[in-house]
């Protein structure tokens, strides 16, 4: 079945909408393990959306979902899928099929009064309708086994997917004992930042006769160090502070 191209949305974050599509791009990327950064990016190129402001706000909205619903599949994703797993591209022709046997049936009963007075139109009718009906119960049963066997493997995929995330429980556990040693070792280097600033600032002091605003120039600012961590943050799909803003790094040597 080929992917249908998503046009890029418009460009405005009031009208921004996540294309379904889209979703389930970077949906099943995820679920096969892929990074966040990685699951965009291979989503992005399979629904062809290629504006880089675009693919930006798109990207937070993908990753907003994630934590706000995980990977899970609705109820309704699951019907989709379901009809998607069954070759039905158009959920339409699928309700059409749902609905086609009891209308033929309703118009097979409609002729049987016809039919029990001999009436040969009513006759040839009914026999077609016979057949038709037929057809459509057997593609019913069809499409109800494909969804059954769909839903089967969904869930399936479901009790794997628990299986592994009770695996990576003691993994996870690790990562953030490691995290919070790193968070630790970040505030000593900040911490140590400072001091040495304001020893920095006590020498100028004492070497300009307190010059103010040569003392200001080496002053620490905290707000420097936020900037290092937005700086640190570009790029990994983490979303840590509320209000946007670009960062800087504290040594002019980091910067590529």
């Amino acid at each position: 079945m080929s992917t249908a191209t998503v046009t890029d949305p418009v460009s405005t974050e009031q009208a921004l909408t996540l294309p379904p599509e889209l979703w389930r791009c970077y949906r099943d990327e995820r679920r096969m393990g892929s990074k966040q950064r990685e699951a965009t990016s291979h989503a992005f190129e399979k629904v062809g959306i290629q504006k880089s402001d675009t693919r930006e706000k798109l990207r937070k909205l993908l990753i907003a979902r994630e934590a706000e619903r995980g990977l899970v599949l609705s109820a309704a994703e699951r019907e989709e899928e379901t009809l998607l797993e069954a070759g039905v591209e158009d959920a339409a022709v699928a309700q059409e099929v749902k609905r086609q046997l009891p209308e033929l049936q309703e118009a097979w009963q409609r002729l049987q009064p016809l039919v029990a007075v001999g009436d040969p139109d009513a006759i040839e009718a009914s026999k077609e309708l016979v057949s038709e009906m037929r057809t459509a119960k057997q593609e019913k049963e069809r499409l109800d086994r494909e969804a059954k066997a769909a839903e089967e493997a969904e869930q399936a995929s479901v009790l794997e997917a628990e299986k592994a995330a009770h695996k990576m429980e003691p993994v996870v556990a690790k990562l953030k004992a490691s995290a919070d040693q790193a968070a630790l070792a970040w505030v000593q280097a900040a911490v140590n930042l400072r001091d040495g600033q304001e020893q920095q600032q006590a020498f100028v002091g004492r070497a300009t006769g307190g010059d103010q605003m040569a003392m200001r120039s080496v002053r620490f600012r905290p707000e420097d160090c936020e900037s290092s961590l937005r700086w640190a943050l570009e790029g990994s799909g983490l979303l840590i502070f509320r209000a946007p803003g670009r960062g800087q790094p504290l040594s002019p040597q980091e910067v590529k």
